[in-house]
């Protein structure tokens, strides 16, 4: 839910700033061509950090004709961007404010809020590289409820949701995330879930159980 009142936030910022060709509300006029590369700057910016919501809309009305497996580390790589040009073409124009006495102080207070929500979206898409960029072949996600009891032996797996994403599997300890509300990209093999609305833990149970389940699925399977 943090995500989206950051972007609802960052849109209403990026109308202000941007769409208004202004660097600031009162007090400043900008330099010519100041403004217009300001907004072009700021709405490339708002397009960005929204790619997870773009695409995770583009990826069910694709259904399974979507040319990615995993289109939430694509969407996490383009937030990235996203921050970085916000940050840079704020603080940018935040020193060109800085120069202008009759600046109010609200105005710089509007400024050091935009920059953090910027620096927010940049968090929230390397916090979601370094889990997805992990996920190997035989990582996913379960419904957990669903498959304790099938297997009955997650006993270090703290995830009381209906959705759970994991990886490192193939490993001798699988991390997972148990995400509080928002998930996009449901069901492709890597799900994102932007924090910080989400448990991590780790489990050395995991692993070995969900091989342990497939194969007494295949032996039940195999005439």
């Amino acid at each position: 839910m943090l995500y989206l009142l950051a972007l609802l936030a960052y849109l209403s910022l990026t109308y202000t700033y941007a769409w208004r060709q202004r660097l600031v509300l009162q007090g400043l006029q900008p330099a010519p061509g100041e403004g217009r590369w300001t907004s072009i700057w700021l709405i490339l910016s708002f397009l960005l950090v929204s790619m997870p919501v773009g695409l995770h809309g583009l990826y069910h009305a694709l259904q399974q004709r979507f040319p990615l497996d995993r289109p939430a580390n694509l969407a996490a790589s383009l937030m990235l961007l996203g921050s970085a040009v916000g940050v840079a073409s704020l603080l940018r124009a935040t020193r060109a404010a800085s120069a202008v006495a009759s600046v109010p102080a609200s105005t710089r207070i509007g400024y050091a809020f935009s920059i953090a929500l910027a620096a927010y979206f940049g968090v929230v898409a390397v916090d979601q590289l370094q889990f997805g960029l992990r996920a190997g072949e035989n990582d996913g996600w379960m419904n957990p409820k669903a498959f304790a009891i099938a297997a009955q032996d997650l006993v270090d797996v703290d995830c009381d949701q209906a959705i759970m994403t994991y990886v490192g599997v193939d490993t001798d300890e699988a991390t997972y995330r148990c995400p509080d509300d928002i998930v996009l990209f449901w069901p492709s093999s890597v799900l994102f879930a932007p924090w910080p609305n989400y448990r991590q833990g780790h489990s050395r149970a995991l692993g070995p159980s969900l091989r342990a389940f497939h194969q007494r699925t295949q032996a039940d399977t195999t005439p």
